[in-house]
C-alpha cells in the first residue's frame, strides 16, 4: 500500500450530516492513510471537532469574530460606501453576529 497525502478543506462543516462526519472520521483514521491535513471551518462554536474525531490527531484554532467597528470598516471599504442607514447596520451587526462572511 502506498500511504499517500491527503488535503481536504471543507467549509461551513458544521452544516454536515451525521454520515458524512462518520465517513470523514473513517477515512481519517484508516491505516492505509498517510499524513493528513483537513480544514474543516464552523461557524458554531460549540462543536467540538475532538469528539467527532476522536481517532485522528486534531488542532483546534479559534479565530474571534469580528467586533461591529471591524465589520463596519469591512463594509466600507469593500463596497465603497460613504454612509449605510443605521436601521440596515443594525441589521447586518445582528444577523453577522461577527461573522464575516455573513456581513
Amino acid at each position: 500500500h502506498n500511504n499517500r497525502p491527503v488535503t481536504m478543506i471543507i467549509d461551513d462543516f458544521h452544516n454536515a450530516d451525521e454520515a458524512s462526519i462518520h465517513l470523514l472520521a473513517g477515512i481519517l483514521s484508516h491505516p492505509d492513510i498517510g499524513y493528513s491535513f483537513i480544514l474543516l471551518t464552523s461557524a458554531l462554536e460549540d462543536f467540538d471537532f475532538t469528539k467527532e474525531f476522536n481517532n485522528v490527531d486534531t488542532t483546534v484554532i479559534k479565530l474571534n469574530q469580528l467586533s461591529n467597528n471591524e465589520i463596519s470598516s469591512l463594509l466600507f471599504n469593500e463596497f465603497a460606501l460613504s454612509t449605510i442607514e443605521p436601521a440596515l447596520m443594525k441589521k447586518i451587526l445582528a444577523t453577522s453576529r461577527g461573522n464575516p462572511g455573513s456581513a
